[in-house]
Parts: C-alpha cells; sequence; structure tokens
C-alpha cells in the first residue's frame, strides 16, 4: 500500500515520520517544562538532564498487577536515558504504601546516598555540605509536614512536638523543599553539615545544648480533613494558571528550585492530649558504638518566602505517617556497622518535645564560648 501523499510530504518536510515528530514535541514540552520547575534532575544518579535527549521517564514501583500505578503521577520519575546506576537503589526514601518520598539532596541538585538496614534508613553526608531536605506529596490530597532535624523543629527550632508544631502544607502530587530552619515568613538559616571534629559543640542543636538527637531526621505527615466539593462552572485552562499544574501550586518566590504551595499554621485547635497511635519515645535504632561524626549548623541566611494558609488536619494528634531517617557521613556510616550485622548501642528520638509547646520561628543560636 502506497503512502499517504500527504504524509510522505510531511514526512518530507520534518525529515522523519509525523508520528516520530510528534513524540519529540511532547518530549521536548516535558523537558521544558521539568526545567522551568527545576526539576530536570536524574532521580537514581542526580545527574542534571542538560537537554530532551537525556530524559527518559520510568515508573517507580512495577505496574503490571496493578495497572493504576501505570496512570499515577507520583509512580512516575525523570531518569537519564543512560543512567551509570540502570536498576540501582533509587536514593529516595518510599516505604511500601507511604503516600510521600523523602530525599536529601546536596550540591548542585545531588541526591545523598541513601542506605537501608533492618528496616531504618540512613543518608550519607559530607562534611561542610549545604543539604535540602525534599518531601514529595505522592497523594491525591493536601497534607501537614511537620518536620524536626536532629531533634529540632525546622520551623521553631525548639524540641519536635507534632502536636502543637506548625507544618508546611504540601499540594496533590507537589514537591517541598525544606533548605533551612526559619527565621521568619522571608529567610531561613541554611541547613549545613559540620565541618569540624565535634558536630556536638558545632550543631544547631549542641550550641542550643541539645546534642541528643544529632543526626536524625524525622517528618509527621497529616492528611487534610475532606472538603465539600463544587462544580466549577468556568474551568480556566492549565496554561492561564499554574495552580492547576498536576493539582499544585507552586510558589516561585519560595527559593529556587522545588517547593510546593508551603505553609505554615495548622489552622487546627491542636490538643495537648494526644491518642497517636505512634510513640516516639524510643527513636530509631542505630547500630554500633561511634557517635555521628556529622551534625547541622544553622547556617547562612537564604530567601525563602512563605505565605500562611489554612489547614484542618484530618486527625489533630494524630499523623498518618512518621518517618524517621538518620545521616552521617558514609565512612562513619560504615564503621558504625550499617552494612554489617552489629549490635544495637541507644535510641535517639527525631521528636523529643511532646511535652512542651513550640513558639515562633527558629532563633539564633547562643554565641560560641
Amino acid at each position: 500500500m502506497s503512502q499517504n501523499p500527504r504524509r510522505r510530504r510531511q514526512a518530507e518536510l520534518l525529515g522523519m515520520p509525523l508520528s516520530t515528530a510528534k513524540n519529540r514535541l511532547q518530549k521536548s514540552l516535558l523537558f521544558e517544562l521539568l526545567k522551568h520547575l527545576e526539576c530536570n534532575y536524574c532521580q537514581k544518579c542526580g545527574r542534571e538532564l542538560l537537554n530532551p535527549s537525556d530524559l527518559s521517564l520510568h515508573h517507580i514501583l512495577p505496574w503490571e498487577e496493578d495497572p493504576a500505578l501505570f496512570w499515577d503521577l507520583g509512580n512516575v520519575q525523570p531518569e537519564c536515558v543512560e543512567c551509570p546506576i540502570p536498576g540501582g537503589k533509587v536514593m529516595r526514601y518510599v516505604r511500601e504504601n507511604n503516600s510521600v518520598e523523602v530525599t536529601l539532596v546536596g550540591k548542585d541538585g545531588r541526591l545523598l546516598p541513601m542506605y537501608e538496614k533492618e528496616g531504618q534508613v540512613y543518608f550519607g553526608g559530607k562534611k561542610g555540605e549545604r543539604y535540602e531536605l525534599r518531601i514529595s506529596n505522592r497523594s491525591g490530597v493536601r497534607i501537614e509536614v511537620v518536620a524536626t532535624v536532629d531533634g529540632l523543629s525546622v520551623m521553631s527550632g525548639e524540641p519536635g512536638n507534632w502536636k502543637t508544631g506548625r507544618g508546611y502544607v504540601v499540594n496533590a502530587y507537589d514537591t517541598l523543599k525544606i533548605d533551612g530552619y526559619r527565621r521568619n515568613d522571608n529567610e531561613v538559616a541554611a541547613f549545613r553539615f559540620t565541618n569540624s571534629d565535634d558536630p556536638a559543640e558545632d550543631s544547631y542543636a549542641g550550641r542550643k545544648d541539645m546534642p541528643e538527637n544529632l543526626g536524625v531526621i524525622g517528618v509527621a505527615i497529616f492528611k487534610e480533613r475532606p472538603k465539600p466539593t463544587y462544580l466549577r462552572t468556568s474551568p480556566s485552562k492549565w496554561w492561564d494558571s499554574r495552580d492547576n499544574f498536576v493539582g499544585g501550586t507552586l510558589n516561585r518566590n519560595i527559593t529556587k528550585g522545588l517547593g510546593g504551595s508551603t505553609e505554615m499554621d495548622c489552622s487546627c485547635p491542636c490538643s495537648t492530649s494526644s491518642s497517636s497511635s505512634y510513640s516516639l519515645t524510643s527513636g530509631p535504632e542505630i547500630y554500633g558504638s561511634q557517635e555521628p561524626e556529622i551534625g547541622t549548623e544553622y547556617g547562612e541566611v537564604r530567601d525563602s518566602q512563605v505565605h500562611h494558609v489554612s489547614f484542618t488536619r484530618e486527625n489533630h494528634n494524630s499523623p498518618n505517617e512518621v518517618i524517621l531517617i538518620e545521616y552521617d557521613t558514609v565512612a562513619n556510616l560504615r564503621r558504625r556497622g550499617i552494612s554489617t550485622t552489629a549490635p544495637i548501642s541507644e535510641e535517639k528520638d527525631a521528636f523529643p518535645g511532646m511535652d512542651g509547646v513550640e513558639p515562633g520561628y527558629a532563633a539564633p543560636p547562643p554565641p560560641r564560648n
């Protein structure tokens, strides 16, 4: 059968079949969107994707037994076409049936290496390196994220408390970037790994005389109470408002990079009595006898604008999920026996302030002696 003259003419003009050209055009559009959102990084090796030919989309979880996973936007990630670790460990923490994924990101968007042993997750950092905590909402509803670093709230700098502590609100299928302890609505003090031989002295927690939970990051997730739905009579086009992009609002004032419509203040009157089924009185298990070689400093001031929104938790006092991860230098993780069987030596707590009340924002630490 001879080719349609019009199709033949189109192929001659484009130098390729029309279907191939359309696929390339769609890929170029997707790449430009990822680049505009500063998401053009391989989610396995952390390499920056510089042009459309570098981009490949892959499913995180196999979809053959559950076809719904094929269409789940939270189950798709950009990767290198020729990733140096094909089939290797994805350096993001996603528990089975989790609605979120957690990543530590270092310099130039490099994903920090992740290790796992007996259900506990560890990330390897470098002394003196600035890093970010990225939390992706893989669900179709808004969530509130209450996070701690070294046992201190990223909002207030006080011992973490999910009952009274404020969090960031992340839209459905959106990603939040937390790159420091919040100083006010416009600034954060950057997260930076300590660069000395004594992290207990130079970390923010150490300088506040609370070094007991160095090397531990906690994330408590609250889903939003469902709201009544209404028929929208005049829907807007996706290109008219970025509010409609994958169900999420991206506020470009929230620091460069990923950062979902962010903010703070859970509107619910959180009680001081908790019916939570989660217990954090004993935190994640630490293997070996080594103390962490790094903690997190109250670093340089960085622009990071947020705005306040209302949010009502599905359950005021009980998080839907609690994630605990640890970090240390890669060398010290190995010395601590992370990759081998070793006895449990101590326990740490990512939310040690459950009996207290968190005040305002994270104030600078006391001056050094």
